[in-house]
């Protein structure tokens, strides 16, 4: 969720509800109470409402099963096919490219 909100502070979006699906339902529940007892999460968290309380972007976060939610391949690793890879790039903070790159 932290991703596309980088993403979508990017492409200048403001003032909107935007439905986001996640297979993750502490991530949601976390995100819906603001606070989780995972520290990481926590975090991921904190910088999210972050960008989206200036922007005045609402979460409107929806649970979907991982075997419907079509990022789960890519949340492991599976691109899949270039036609369907965005072909708008945006910039990542360097803590969570050091996280996703392993790095």
């Amino acid at each position: 969720m932290e991703i596309v909100v980088y993403f979508l502070e990017q492409l200048n979006f403001s003032n909107i509800c935007m439905r986001i699906h996640s297979n993750n339902q502490g991530a949601i529940g976390a995100f819906s109470k603001g606070r989780s007892p995972n520290r990481a999460i926590n975090l991921t968290v904190q910088h999210t409402f972050a960008i989206l309380y200036p922007l005045f972007i609402t979460p409107d976060l929806v649970y979907i099963e991982s075997e419907n939610n079509p990022a789960d391949p890519l949340s492991r690793g599976i691109l899949g096919a270039n036609n369907k890879c965005l072909i708008q790039t945006f910039k990542l903070p360097d803590d969570l490219i050091n996280v996703l790159y392993n790095v």
